[in-house]
C-alpha cells in the first residue's frame, strides 16, 4: 500500500501494522454496497 493513503488513513483511525490493507478493503466494500443500494433504491 502506497505511504501517502497509509498516513491518510492513520490520520481517521488507528491503525496496528499490517493491517492497512484489510481496512480499505473493507472501506472500499462498505463504499460500494452504500453506492450500490442507493442506486437501486429510486428504481424498486
Amino acid at each position: 500500500m502506497p505511504v501517502r493513503s497509509h498516513q491518510l488513513l492513520r490520520r481517521i483511525v488507528v491503525i496496528r501494522p499490517g493491517e492497512g490493507v484489510t481496512a480499505w478493503l473493507m472501506f472500499t466494500y462498505s463504499f460500494l454496497v452504500m453506492t450500490a443500494y442507493n442506486i437501486v433504491k429510486p428504481i424498486t
